[in-house]
């Protein structure tokens, strides 16, 4: 088979061939490479200037150089910036990113991209370290960098919904972790092996009506009940049977369960550990 770039045809059985695109190969390397290190270079540059860089915060509008079209700043919007600055301000007097969101959504205000708010939206866009005017870099806070574009909150407030939302006693799942549908993300459809969601619907006495249907193209809709109460026999019957009951009781024995055991407890011991020393100010878990 010959190699044809750059209008040349090369015939890699042929020594001279092979050399050349051999050296090809390793210059075009070369300069990707310079190119990305220049490109590195500049990123850490501008960060450190506290220029413009990486997705736009809501809140926030581009301002472009008229004659090159590139961006050279960010500015207040005058109408998303006062969205954001409500979405704070309510949450940092106690109400939740949800309740936020939803009474957004019944006010008919959109994101930034015209889709309906969720609290977790809500509560990841108004957690921009850029909305209090502070630079980034590489997911980290600059420090001491003073940022080109104006601050729609005082980094005081970015602190406090930082230290809200990292809260380990913070419940966002109020139902916890248990399981609403038993065989969610385990069935696929018999046609296109696409996943399979619950769906309901509403029946005629008020109570709804659950059923497993094909996501992607609505193939197949099996109702709910009788398949949970179908795959709830075939579990016990296998369980059930003394050769499954034996061979677990003895899993539970083995050599490599013993040892992740032991792992399991070596590990809980560290985080115990760690997280004591994190109360006490013996460890901090910032860089």
């Amino acid at each position: 088979m010959r190699w044809s770039y750059s209008g040349s045809v090369y015939d890699l059985t042929r020594g001279d061939d092979r050399f050349r695109t051999g050296m090809d190969a390793l210059v075009a390397e070369r300069e990707a490479e310079n190119l990305r290190d220049a490109t590195v270079r500049a990123m850490v540059s501008r960060a450190q200037q506290g220029l413009v860089g990486g997705p736009l915060p809501d809140g926030f509008r581009r301002v472009h150089d008229p004659r090159t079209g590139k961006v050279i700043k960010y500015e207040l919007d005058p109408v998303r910036s006062q969205i954001i600055k409500e979405a704070v301000e309510r949450v940092l007097s106690g109400e939740s990113a949800y309740a936020v969101a939803h009474g957004f959504n019944d006010r008919g205000i959109r994101t930034r991209h015209g889709n309906s708010w969720t609290g977790a939206s809500l509560s990841r866009t108004i957690r921009s370290p850029a909305l209090a005017g502070l630079r980034q870099l590489r997911g980290e806070v600059l420090q001491g960098v003073e940022s080109q574009w104006p601050a729609l909150i005082v980094p005081e407030q970015h602190y406090r919904l930082r230290e809200l939302f990292n809260d380990p006693r913070r419940r966002t799942n109020k139902e916890g972790s248990k399981v609403r549908h038993m065989s969610s993300g385990i069935f696929r459809c018999g046609v296109c092996d696409g996943p399979v969601q619950v769906r309901s619907r509403a029946r005629k006495d008020g109570s709804r009506q659950h059923r497993y249907a094909c996501k992607p193209g609505f193939h197949v809709s099996r109702d709910q009940e009788e398949v949970d109460a179908f795959v709830s026999a075939v579990v016990v019957r296998f369980l059930s049977r003394p050769d499954v009951a034996a061979e677990l009781a003895e899993t539970e024995q083995d050599d490599d369960t013993v040892a992740a055991r032991a792992e399991v407890a070596r590990l809980k011991g560290l985080l115990t550990e760690a997280r004591g020393k994190v109360r006490t100010g013996a460890l901090s878990l910032v860089r």
